[in-house]
């Protein structure tokens, strides 16, 4: 097992308040792992401060076998991750074709860019339809979709996906998960926070289970979703 992620100890602190109390997790190269928890759990500020956009207070982040605890979010980004935040983020006043180009600037390699652009085109159909439309006239869910291939243009192997499929339609959220499916089988790691704990687990290969800044369960995702505990805290079973 190559891992591609690993977090030892991880502590965040905004202001005198810990939201991260020393979580210790690993990420598989080609796996999709998950964290799941109720809101204000730590999952988001697990994820920035893994792509460098929040600083850590303590602990260590090891990713692709470099220490990028402190490093800049570029520096971390130009070794293979690209994070998706919550909210999207998609350039309102510039086209579908312009957003996905702003995701490739870092490289210089024209075929790889050319080719991921085909994958992108061919992962949404809906992008390459719109491709002259403006981001701020996109549905929610196809902004997302801009998201998820603005992140595959940067040539990254590892995503970091931020609560993909808030505020989405159910039927559009079942097209996001499938497609987060899709993008790992062709060789993305995936590392996914997730507020859908149901569609998030039947997509993931393992689950971490975030309560106020600790984690305090993990596993297998299939065994997870049957697990009477979870059901009852997560997926609003009895």
């Amino acid at each position: 097992m190559e891992l591609v992620l690993e977090v030892e100890n991880l502590e965040v602190s905004y202001g005198g308040i810990k939201a991260l109390q020393g979580i210790s997790f690993h990420v598989a190269k080609g796996e999709i792992v998950t964290l799941i928890g109720a809101n204000g759990a730590g999952k988001s500020s697990t994820l920035r401060a893994v792509s460098g956009m929040i600083r850590a207070s303590g602990g260590r982040i090891n990713f692709k076998g470099n220490d990028v605890t402190g490093l800049a979010s570029h520096s971390i980004a130009g070794l293979g991750l690209s994070h998706v935040p919550e909210g999207r983020g998609v350039f309102t006043r510039l086209t579908v074709e312009e957003n996905l180009g702003v995701g490739s600037f870092i490289r210089d390699d024209k075929e790889g860019i050319k080719k991921d652009m085909e994958t992108v085109y061919e992962l949404f159909p809906r992008l390459q339809e719109r491709k002259k439309q403006l981001g701020g006239s996109l549905s929610g869910g196809e902004q997302q979709m801009l998201a998820i291939g603005r992140a595959i243009m940067s040539g990254a192997d590892t995503l970091l996906l931020d609560e993909p499929s808030m505020g989405l339609a159910p039927l559009i959220v079942q097209d996001i998960f499938s497609i987060i499916k899709h993008i790992n089988a062709v060789g993305k790691t995936v590392l996914l926070v997730e507020q859908n704990a149901n569609q998030a687990l039947k997509a993931s290969h393992r689950a971490y289970i975030m309560e106020t800044g600790r984690i305090v369960m993990s596993g297998n995702a299939d065994k997870m979703i049957h697990d009477p505990e979870v059901k009852k805290a997560y997926l609003g079973g009895h």
